[in-house]
C-alpha cells in the first residue's frame, strides 16, 4: 500500500509524463508546476517511478511552448 505522500507524487509524476509527452520542453517547469523542489529531485523521483530520466522521455518529442497549467 501507498502512503498519502506516495500517492500524491504519484500523481504528479504520471501527470509530468503526460507533459513531457505532449512536447513540453522545459524540465525544470515541470518540475516546478508539479511541486518538486529542483530539477535533481524531479529527475531521481521520475527515474524511480519510471525507470528512466526525464530527459529520455523527452528526447522522443517534438518541442512545444512550456505548459503552464497545474498539477492535479
Amino acid at each position: 500500500t501507498q502512503t498519502p505522500f506516495e500517492y500524491v507524487q504519484d500523481k504528479r509524476l504520471e501527470y509530468a509524463m503526460a507533459v513531457i509527452q505532449k512536447g513540453d520542453p522545459e524540465l525544470k517547469g515541470i518540475a516546478h508546476v508539479c511541486s518538486f523542489s529542483d530539477i535533481a529531485s524531479f529527475s531521481k523521483a521520475f527515474k524511480r517511478k519510471f525507470g528512466v530520466p526525464p530527459s529520455s522521455i523527452q528526447k522522443g518529442t517534438k518541442k512545444k511552448p512550456f505548459f503552464t497549467g497545474y498539477c492535479e
